[in-house]
């Protein structure tokens, strides 16, 4: 060479404040060290342009100004390959097109992560994205432990995981198991915590298959109670039910308001008057085109009520009157036989009203 270096050249230096070796390229830019290798060596291994080496001090360092790359690796496998750790004091591009994976790190640690990642400044530690119609932005998979761990500071009061999804037909998270486990898991150790919480437009959640449940049931709300089990029922497209209404059974099988004193066809209240929701509705079809009302069978619900022939006291029996949807007191046990509706959990003096009442169908 010009410089005097007879290729290949390597040599030991004892410990230096200063670079062993430096080369400083100035003004117009261009490559300070360059370094190509080709084929395989004599044992099968593919040699290395560039190899640097230290116990202490940076192997190989360099530095850039401007727009200028401070390490450019190039090769027909890997443009760089690194058995140990590697600190990075800056951006790092890599661009691959081949059939192989463009960054791939191994950790031998336990304790430590393959690539770890952080952000002071607010914005994202890791970020994965793919344009592909069949691409994917992150994959992880675990052999015995969690594919993905996601752990937030408590101090921050921030969500661990947040997933957000645009598409109609796809969730923001999918879990799939096909080996017998769960395929989503949540859990909280705290006192007043929720393992899973759900919130939706229409549904909170719906499942596709047998639930199991170990541990009690707590149904209510904040404006609301659910207080009765209710099933749906046919009606007829005419038939206007709103809740509170006696409902009877007629010929065909279908509901409709009670119109008669004594009807030993009643068959309950439409659930979900005042405050009072029911708490389990038997019989959903959610795509079913027949009109339907739900009808309280067991608990408390608001009925309708005319106290105009009789007050109502509590626990007075009910049953249906001749107001078209409405209850009145069962005066003559002789005909309440069969026609009984259930017990008034509330008074009413005179007049037409809504009041609380137990189901006690008989």
């Amino acid at each position: 060479m010009s410089n005097g270096l007879t290729l290949p050249f390597s040599q030991t230096i004892p410990s230096l404040s200063d670079p062993a070796f430096s080369i400083v390229v100035q003004d117009g830019g261009g490559t300070a060290i360059s370094g190509e290798a080709y084929g395989t060596d004599k044992y099968g291994d593919v040699p290395t342009g560039v190899y640097g080496e230290t116990d202490i001090g940076q192997a190989i360092f360099g530095v850039a100004t401007g727009s200028g790359v401070a390490i450019c690796g190039q090769g027909g496998q890997y443009a760089g390959q690194f058995n140990g750790a590697v600190q990075v004091n800056g951006a790092v591009q890599v661009n691959d097109t081949s059939n192989t994976d463009a960054f791939a790190s191994t950790s031998g640690s336990a304790n430590h992560a393959a690539v770890a990642t952080h952000n002071d400044n607010g914005g994202f530690s890791f970020w994965g994205n793919s344009d592909s119609p069949s691409g994917t932005g992150i994959f992880a998979r675990g052999a015995t432990q969690a594919a993905a761990f996601v752990q937030t500071d408590a101090k921050s009061n921030q969500d661990g995981l947040v997933s957000t999804a645009v598409c109609k037909g796809n969730a923001a998270v999918a879990a799939h198991n096909n080996g017998g486990g769960f395929g989503f898991w949540g859990i909280s150790d705290s006192d007043g915590g929720t393992g899973i919480y759900a919130r939706g437009a229409k549904l909170a959640a719906l499942f596709d298959g047998a639930v199991q449940v170990n541990g009690n049931i707590n149904m209510g709300g904040n404006d609301v109670v659910f207080s009765d089990c209710a099933e749906q029922f046919d009606v007829s497209a005419d038939v206007v039910a709103e809740p509170g209404t006696v409902m009877v059974i007629t010929e065909d099988g279908r509901l409709r308001p009670s119109s008669l004193a004594y009807d030993k066809r009643v068959a309950g209240v439409v659930s979900g008057a005042g405050d009072f929701r029911p708490g389990i509705v038997l019989g959903v079809m959610p795509h079913s085109r027949r009109s339907q009302v739900a009808v309280a069978l067991v608990g408390k619900v608001y009925c309708k009520v005319d106290a105009s022939e009789a007050s109502i006291r509590v626990g007075d029996m009910l049953t249906s009157s001749l107001t078209e949807g409405h209850a009145m007191k069962a005066g003559d046990p002789a005909r309440a036989f069969g026609a009984v509706i259930g017990k008034a959990l509330r008074p009413l003096a005179t007049g037409i009203g809504l009041i609380p009442i137990l189901i006690a169908l008989q």
